[in-house]
């Protein structure tokens, strides 16, 4: 898993899919089944077919995992 302090953030800063598939190592098919199994956060939805993470949300996530 992709995890330095280049990621760190104290602002609020929303992450797109494909930076957040890149950050977490894994696939968009894994990504989606976790979001639909409770396991990683929702997104916000931006637009009609637009939707990001909140990056210190998944921080927070990944930090609880360890």
């Amino acid at each position: 898993m992709y995890f330095d302090d280049s990621f760190r953030d104290d602002g609020f800063r929303l992450i797109r899919e494909k930076e957040l598939l890149i950050i977490l190592s894994i696939g968009k098919s894994t990504l989606w089944d976790w979001v639909g199994k409770g396991i990683f956060p929702k997104p916000i939805k931006l637009g009609p077919r637009v939707v990001a993470w909140i990056l210190s949300e998944v921080m927070d996530h990944l930090k609880n995992l360890r």
